[in-house]
């Protein structure tokens, strides 16, 4: 081999390492990617976990605490988880809410139910007032609650009454934080 060859030669076996270097290396890269997108799945299922965790946690504080109130608390907290729903336009949790009875004979589907709410009711000013909470005992199905309630628009001063919508929910406690509703209507 004279000199050329021999340059020539040395020079494709440099070639050659250089490739399998730069192989090797894209190899290394695609690998320590493909780590970093398995650790970011597992942290992603940790997070996951951790918020179905947090949000079980979260359900077994509000019941422990439901245990504590008071039965006017309870009441109260009660008519807001319903009035929240409506005001968080969530109809299918709030339609949930009432009493089967009274949507069949009051409001057939949730899309009524709906209706007569956005018709009837200005939830996004309304604010209650508590006239009354009577107990009426229903040791079969649980505890029956009336509230005599005004249902006031908190954005108009409230002049000797005027302006407010006085109505009843009845609530039917089955358990704690176990419960359903009715109203009466407006006409």
């Amino acid at each position: 081999m004279n000199k050329k060859e021999k340059e020539r030669f040395i020079n494709i076996i440099l070639l050659v390492i250089a490739a399998i270097l730069i192989v090797l290396n894209l190899i290394i890269i695609l690998k320590m990617n493909n780590k970093d997108e398995n650790k970011n799945e597992v942290a992603n299922n940790e997070t996951t976990t951790t918020e179905k965790e947090e949000i079980e946690d979260e359900e077994e504080v509000v019941e422990k605490d439901v245990k504590t109130m008071s039965e006017q608390k309870r009441m109260k907290y009660y008519l807001n988880k319903f009035l929240d729903s409506i005001e968080e336009k969530d109809y299918k949790t709030a339609y949930g809410y009432l009493n089967q009875d009274f949507k069949n004979n009051y409001f057939g589907s949730e899309e009524e139910f709906k209706n007569y709410v956005q018709n009837k009711w200005n939830i996004s000013t309304m604010g209650i007032k508590y006239n009354n909470i009577e107990r009426i005992g229903n040791p079969i199905n649980g505890n029956i609650y009336i509230l005599f309630v005004n249902l006031v628009n908190v954005l108009e001063k409230q002049d000797n009454e005027e302006g407010l919508f006085e109505t009843k929910f009845v609530i039917l406690e089955k358990d704690y934080d176990d419960f359903e509703l009715s109203f009466s209507l407006e006409e």
